[in-house]
């Protein structure tokens, strides 16, 4: 599977668990049990504090923090700027198919306020690598 990586990707095998521990200066704590590694070096590396504690969610992100407080099975969170302005939204439901319609509805928004959300979306898939068949 091909994750848009550049040719570097297929040079070196991907690091083995075992290669790295929570204090390797290649791992960044993201709060909560997730990790970022960064197989480059030191450059993208957390804080020394946040290797010994774990994050506080409102100091980690306040997006974390909003996500927290909503309801339902399927939440998210999330910023988005764009030439004319910056905007969050926060979104929670049982249904998925929901809280994913009323993101991608909040999303085409804040590109374009003249064409409905259908057109936006379709200009984006169209013009994106996703290769998406719709069924009825």
């Amino acid at each position: 599977m091909n994750n848009g990586g550049d040719e570097h990707d297929a040079e070196e095998p991907p690091l083995d668990p075992e290669e790295l521990s929570l204090d390797d200066d290649r791992v960044r704590s993201l709060g909560g049990e997730r990790f970022v590694v960064n197989p480059e070096g030191t450059e993208q590396t957390a804080p020394p504090e946040s290797k010994d504690e774990p994050a506080d969610v409102d100091s980690v992100d306040p997006l974390l923090a909003k996500l927290e407080g909503l309801d339902g099975a399927y939440a998210l969170t999330v910023a988005a700027r764009t030439e004319q302005s910056a905007s969050t939204f926060a979104v929670g439901s049982n249904d998925v198919s929901s809280t994913f319609e009323s993101f991608i509805r909040w999303y085409a928004k804040q590109i374009s306020d003249d064409a409905t959300p259908e057109d936006v979306l379709a200009v984006l898939v169209r013009n994106s690598s996703l290769d998406v068949e719709m069924q009825r």
